[in-house]
């Protein structure tokens, strides 16, 4: 008849007490039933103890970094004072500053070619009203001072 157990199992058995078993018994059934839970906190120790190490690693380049990064932000500081002068001047140009300003010369402008246009409607009026015709002149120059002077739409 064939052996039930194979005869390492039977050496063993035959040199393990009654409380020996028991104690193998218990540890096998804790096994099975937290096992589980355990190996899950055992992964998550190890994954903190990873964690922890990839801080400390760069934490390594921290300084580097911070080196890095301090060189960027002078560098910045240097380019945004370069372009806060640039905007300043832009800023003194196009607002109405006591006459030195391309807006001021600009409305200047304007004020002259609306004179300019005042007067010469008024030399046509006296034309006409001298009954010297001087339409088609008029024309001209009206169209002259119209691609110059072009009027704003509102």
């Amino acid at each position: 008849m064939p052996e039930l157990f194979p005869r390492w199992f039977i050496d063993w058995a035959g040199s393990v007490t009654l409380l020996e078993l028991l104690i193998y018994a218990l540890a096998i059934a804790a096994v099975l039933k937290w096992g589980r839970q355990w190996w899950a906190a055992v992964v998550a120790g190890a994954k903190g103890i990873v964690a922890f190490a990839a801080t400390l690693a760069s934490i390594r380049g921290l300084t580097a970094f911070i080196a890095r990064t301090d060189a960027t932000l002078a560098d910045q500081t240097k380019t945004m004072a370069a372009q806060t002068d640039k905007i300043a001047g832009i800023f003194h140009e196009t607002h109405n500053n006591d006459g030195s300003s391309i807006k001021d010369s600009g409305e200047r402008t304007e004020l002259a070619v609306d004179r300019l246009e005042r007067g010469l409607l008024a030399i046509f009026k006296r034309l006409d009203a001298a009954g010297i015709p001087a339409d088609a002149d008029e024309d001209q120059i009206r169209q002259e001072l119209e691609d110059t002077h072009p009027k704003e739409t509102p």
